[in-house]
């Protein structure tokens, strides 16, 4: 296993401990500057603290569920005053400007960008601020796990079982769908705490979004208030860390449906969402199929999955939605990227029934008839032949 890096803190003192202090105002009454001394035991974490630059991993006491918002639940919010409210915009105007400092940077000449999304980036970060003042549950703050390893040891497993019109009912385990699908439809249709992987750039929160990027983690920024959870502080990601957002709210359709906001009837869906960031462009083997040249490449990708699915479990999730990891603009080879999710689900840590609902929303990109669908060689089809069924 290659060694878990250490993420470099200016904040250190000459006896090694560390002490992060942040004026990043969390959208919480009263919040102003937020400090806390950084300890290797998470519970000893205060649970108003921002829980950045930290050496192990943290656990909140409390895990997320799926709620349901709507314009009734408006009136029956505490309004902010005028001060909270310039609080939220002016960290939204800061947000949005280092965010695009970051990341003009980063961003290529290609067709990933154009200014229709570009102008529903703007519409979006300007009614973020009023959808987390109105809304209490996408005020919690994110986590971050970093390098040190831990495993699901200590925790009970449910042991869910296969139903009972399953052909091997009462086996432990659930089976794997994979779907042609939006990652957040997906998910409000799975119900109540369900949590979705947002395939995160390593470098900035968010991605391209607010320049017209689209990919998946765009996507979710588009839709949602995602980006406003993905602290600068957290970045970059190192090469095992992963945000865990308790709770995000969705007020956009998907961008097959026009990035349009809901209408004011509509119930607003939160979700909780882990990002984690694939290994970007590894060497390749000219192989058919391709496979990653260097092991230890194949091996990250393996502990990378293995955090997913750890953060899940000890955050309460037994519902997940995962996708085609890396397999896009970051270059992984998608077969084998199916096989390092079977090879970690298959793990004993990761037996025995952990999840009601394990399901792969990957979007059938493919303009090739003969690459469409279950069958073709796009990621939809590698992903749904290798993992669509198998019990995990």
């Amino acid at each position: 296993m290659p060694s878990t890096p250490r993420r470099k803190n200016p904040d250190e003192n000459a006896s090694g401990k560390k002490f992060v202090q942040t004026k990043l105002n969390f959208y919480i009454k009263g919040a102003s500057s937020l400090s806390s001394s950084v300890s290797s035991s998470p519970r000893n974490r205060p649970t108003n603290s921002a829980p950045l630059a930290s050496r192990g991993r943290y656990i909140r006491e409390d895990s997320a569920e799926h709620k349901e918002f709507g314009t009734s639940d408006l009136e029956s919010q505490p309004q902010e005053t005028d001060s909270q409210e310039m609080d939220i915009q002016s960290e939204s105007q800061s947000r949005e400007f280092h965010s695009q400092q970051s990341f003009e940077k980063l961003k290529p000449q290609n067709a990933r960008y154009n200014q229709k999304r570009v102008e529903v980036a703007q519409e979006t970060v300007r009614f973020i601020p009023s959808v987390l003042a109105q809304f209490p549950a996408a005020q919690q703050q994110s986590s971050l796990y970093l390098g040190e390893e831990f495993s699901l040891a200590g925790i009970t497993c449910p042991g869910f079982t296969l139903p009972d019109l399953d052909p091997e009912a009462g086996r432990r385990g659930c089976r794997i769908k994979v779907i042609n699908g939006d990652t957040f439809d997906t998910a409000i249709a799975m119900g109540r705490n369900v949590v979705v992987l947002n395939m995160a750039n390593p470098q900035v929160g968010g991605g391209g979004w607010k320049m017209g990027a689209m990919a998946q983690e765009e996507e979710l920024c588009y839709r949602s208030t995602l980006s406003f959870k993905l602290h600068r502080a957290y970045y970059p990601l190192s090469d095992l860390a992963g945000i865990y957002t308790p709770a995000i709210v969705v007020f956009r359709t998907s961008h097959s449906d026009g990035h349009k906001l809901y209408p004011p009837s509509t119930k607003y869906k939160t979700l909780s969402v882990i990002s984690v960031a694939a290994i970007r462009d590894p060497p390749l083997i000219n192989s058919t199929p391709p496979d990653y040249r260097r092991p230890t490449d194949r091996n990250l990708m393996l502990e990378k999955i293995r955090l997913i699915l750890r953060i899940a479990v000890t955050e309460g999730h037994r519902k997940i939605v995962l996708g085609a990891l890396g397999c896009g603009a970051f270059h992984n080879p998608p077969e084998k990227v199916v096989e390092c999710f079977l090879r970690v689900f298959r793990e004993p840590e990761f037996a025995g029934g952990w999840w009601r609902e394990v399901v792969f929303a990957v979007l059938d990109t493919e303009k090739d008839e003969e690459n469409k669908g279950p069958n073709g060689n796009g990621n939809f089809g590698l992903f749904f032949r290798g993992l669509h069924g198998i019990v995990v």
